[in-house]
């Protein structure tokens, strides 16, 4: 993984367990809450914005790979 990737694994992973590992509930979140990201959490944000699609999936793939 690269470094935008761990960037966007850790705020994801935050926000997955705030949803009581609600995937869906999480990817509608992240989704929805642009401005909030932007403004709160920075770092995340922009890492998300640097990444494909594929490379998103791969995190979300890692965090789901316990499941």
């Amino acid at each position: 993984m690269n470094k935008d990737q761990i960037t966007f694994r850790t705020a994801f992973i935050k926000q997955f367990e705030e949803h009581n590992s609600d995937l869906f509930g999480t990817i509608i979140w992240w989704r929805g809450h642009g401005k909030y990201i932007h403004m709160n959490e920075r770092q995340a944000f922009d890492a998300y914005k640097n990444l494909s699609v594929k490379e998103i999936n791969q995190v979300i793939c890692e965090i789901l790979l316990p499941f």
